[in-house]
């Protein structure tokens, strides 16, 4: 049975405690400290985003891990993401960081009961937030994982049904998740990698979900997909990826933060990736 792929209950001692109190028994629950921990967080990236208007918040928790029979990244197997994940690189890789992600991840599946109210708080205060400022708020629940968020549902619904009023938005590299937030109308980015089949990338752009490839030395002007030139747009801008006009390749830049990244790296025409490719490199 999935631990995390089900409807999870709100418990109502739960919603009369204050939030400090419920940061204490997630404390309690790890065995740690009770100091102040946050389920969202920003980064330069989305910090970018407040120049068009939009404060968001973005969950961060640990990559590439299996769950009895759920896994955080499922399509890193064949995406072979693993040994060049963004959780290797800059701070991301600091001890703090790599704890926290866990942390959050440990709240989640041991108990969502409490994760789900201490979610909803923060969102809350999100909304709050850029209400004060005069921002629009914006959400990702996958800032380091691959997880179907529409199949997890608290109280019946999905976060996203719970607070419409947050624009969310996602990447990842599984097909079907594609789909299915395509379906429920929450913006979502396929991340390319080599081995996904041209028709499914084909058909997904058709169907209106664009495509982020990460290009290691510059951002191509167009992109060959399957015989067609599609357009490459400028996706290190900002992090708003519902901003971008439909039927494009959100362009990023790998970018090479650590000693580990630059060990790793290959030459221009040898890429043992398993999705960064060079700017003349053609999907077909």
């Amino acid at each position: 049975m999935s631990v995390i792929y089900k409807d999870h209950p709100i418990r109502s001692d739960y919603q009369a405690l204050p939030l400090k109190a419920l940061k204490a028994l997630w404390a309690d629950l790890l065995g740690k400290a009770p100091i102040d921990r946050y389920l969202l967080s920003e980064s330069v990236k989305v910090i970018k985003g407040e120049k068009v208007g939009y404060l968001t918040g973005v969950q961060y928790m640990s990559a590439n891990v299996r769950i009895g029979k759920d896994h955080t990244c499922a399509g890193e197997k064949k995406a072979k993401c693993g040994t060049w994940c963004l959780v290797m690189s800059g701070h991301m890789a600091g001890q703090g960081a790599i704890e926290a992600r866990a942390d959050r991840l440990a709240l989640l599946t041991r108990n969502p009961s409490l994760y789900f109210e201490i979610l909803s708080r923060e969102l809350k205060a999100l909304e709050r937030r850029a209400d004060r400022k005069g921002f629009k708020p914006a959400g990702r629940l996958n800032g380091t994982t691959d997880l179907d968020w529409t199949r997890i549902t608290f109280e019946g619904r999905t976060i996203f049904d719970h607070f419409p009023g947050i624009t969310w938005y996602d990447y990842t590299k599984v097909p079907t998740i594609a789909e299915n937030y395509s379906r429920a109308g929450v913006s979502i980015t396929f991340s390319f990698y080599k081995k996904a089949a041209i028709d499914t990338l084909i058909g997904l752009l058709d169907r209106g979900v664009n495509i982020a490839i990460a290009y290691r030395d510059r951002l191509p002007i167009a992109q060959v997909m399957g015989g067609r030139m599609i357009d490459v747009i400028n996706g290190d801008d900002h992090d708003l990826r519902f901003l971008d006009r439909k039927g494009v390749i959100v362009g990023l830049k790998y970018k090479n933060q650590t000693m580990h990244d630059r060990a790793r790296e290959v030459n221009q025409s040898t890429d043992q990736s398993g999705f960064i490719v060079s700017s003349d490199y053609v999907i077909q």
